[in-house]
C-alpha cells in the first residue's frame, strides 16, 4: 500500500500511526474516487 491515494494525492494513515487506520484510509479510497467522477455522455 503507498502513502497516498492514486488520484489526488490524499495521504493515509500508516498502521503504526493510529489504530484507526483502516477506517481512515478505506474513506479516503472511497472519497479519493467518488470526487474524480465525471459524466462522459448523456
Amino acid at each position: 500500500m503507498s502513502d497516498q491515494s492514486p488520484r489526488l494525492s490524499l495521504p493515509f494513515i500508516l498502521p503504526a500511526q493510529a489504530q484507526k487506520h483502516v477506517t481512515h484510509n478505506e474513506a479516503i479510497e472511497l472519497l479519493d474516487l467518488i470526487v474524480q467522477l465525471a459524466l462522459v455522455s448523456v
